[in-house]
């Protein structure tokens, strides 16, 4: 299969993360750790972010750390839903290719739910079609990224592959 992979925008990546956040806080997601405020000597209290060491301090109280589980629990949700909306703009805006139309009359005759929309078809067709395993996807996803990244300080781009990577093979180890 013939394709090409051309750069993304980094500010709409910037915009995309900003509307889920916008979107998560507007229904209620704990995106920001808990808080609690400490006296001090001067008489003006101070607030402070809970980190894990905090909460788990015997002396916090139980409701801090409920609260802290659902900050936990709704970043998790968010990076999830991040992660598979920048994957599929990166794939959908990053890669030039046709859709084999003869993929839509296999797919059907499989049984598999074709999406209705050119967007979700397109990342449907990357995903089942071209880059068939999570090593190759992670590879393109990556080259994507160098290719949007140019002019960004190499090290920065090193460190943030190292991380990609490590992230991705965790999930499959």
């Amino acid at each position: 299969m013939d394709y090409e992979l051309r750069e993304i925008s980094v500010i709409k990546m910037q915009k995309l993360q900003d509307s889920i956040v916008k979107r998560f806080k507007a229904k209620g997601k704990k995106l920001d750790p808990p808080t609690y405020a400490i006296q001090l000597p001067s008489g003006v209290s101070q607030v402070f972010q809970y980190d894990q060491e905090g909460i788990n301090d015997p002396g916090t109280p139980e409701e801090d750390k409920i609260l802290w589980q659902q900050h936990l629990d709704d970043v998790a949700e968010f990076n999830a839903e991040f992660s598979n909306a920048s994957i599929n703009m990166m794939l959908y805006n990053g890669v030039e290719c046709e859709i084999d139309e003869s993929w839509i009359d296999e797919q059907r005759w499989l049984g598999i739910e074709i999406p209705d929309n050119k967007f979700d078809l397109k990342v449907h067709y990357l995903q089942t079609e071209v880059f068939k395993t999570p090593m190759e996807l992670q590879q393109v996803i990556q080259d994507i990224m160098l290719l949007s990244t140019k002019g960004v300080d190499q090290d920065a781009i090193d460190a943030a592959m190292r991380s990609f990577r490590g992230e991705k093979e965790e999930e499959q180890g």
